[in-house]
């Protein structure tokens, strides 16, 4: 990944289990040394069930777990997550790490807490992992048109000769 920044790119993710102060720190020093700015992004969930129907709906059909049964694969993985917990050590729970650019999201979003977000490029990251969703839901979109002439007894919307789309 520096390689890249030294050939011009502007934005990297190292996806890795950064899960304790000390590897952060590592992260931090090597990045940082090579003029980059860092921003730490953690996804924790303590949710039981949203847990396990994330796992069921994304890692059994991985191709790690082909051909298993799904719900054995569900509970291997589970196993995996418990293994993490044993040294993970969220960010800045202590507040130590208060020093430090990053984004914390909770139960996918049922809160957010963000430090230290100081720049454009660091708020669309915010913005946008802020917006995303792991549940298929409905998106209704209307337009609404009005009516040539207006007529104070009709709904907006319904309008037999809306006006044309500009």
């Amino acid at each position: 990944m520096l390689a890249w920044f030294k050939n011009g790119g502007v934005v990297g993710i190292l996806d890795a289990t950064n899960s304790t102060k000390q590897r952060r720190k590592w992260v931090l020093e090597r990045v940082a040394n090579e003029g980059i700015e860092v921003i730490f992004v953690e996804s924790r969930c303590d949710d039981e069930e949203l847990i396990m129907a994330n796992i069921r709906d994304v890692k059994t059909t991985s191709p790690d777990y082909e051909g298993q049964d799904p719900e054995a694969a569900a509970n291997d993985f589970r196993d995996r997550i418990r293994n993490y917990e044993k040294v993970y050590k969220s960010i800045n729970d202590d507040g130590d790490e208060d020093h430090l650019t990053y984004l914390k999201i909770m139960n996918v979003g049922r809160q957010v807490f963000i430090n230290r977000i100081q720049d454009y490029l660091q708020s669309r990251v915010v913005y946008f992992l802020m917006n995303l969703h792991i549940r298929p839901r409905s998106i209704w979109l209307s337009r609404v048109s009005r009516r040539m002439p207006p007529d104070p007894d009709s709904q907006l919307g319904t309008a037999p000769s809306a006006s044309p789309c500009r």
